[in-house]
């Protein structure tokens, strides 16, 4: 499993990103499952469902969708193996 992704600003990225850690600085379009957190940064645009145990979105971000907030790592949707 991968332990960061980060979606650079600038970047544009189409599809599921799976990792324990996804940051957003640029744009993607699909769903995110992140085991531990999901961050979106000021500048990023996201369409689509988040999966993760924490989030953290900054103002000016720009997101559509569905966010799930599991209660335990251990109990995130997402399949991480």
């Amino acid at each position: 499993m991968t332990e960061e992704i980060v979606i650079s600003a600038g970047a544009e990225v189409e599809g599921q990103v799976k990792s324990a850690s996804v940051h957003v600085l640029g744009r993607i379009t699909g769903d995110i499952v992140a085991k531990d957190i999901a961050k979106l940064g000021s500048q990023s645009f996201s369409k689509g469902s988040i999966d993760t145990f924490r989030i953290m979105i900054e103002a000016g971000a720009q997101y559509g969708g569905t966010i799930s907030m599991s209660g335990t790592e251990k109990s995130c949707n997402g399949n991480y193996t």
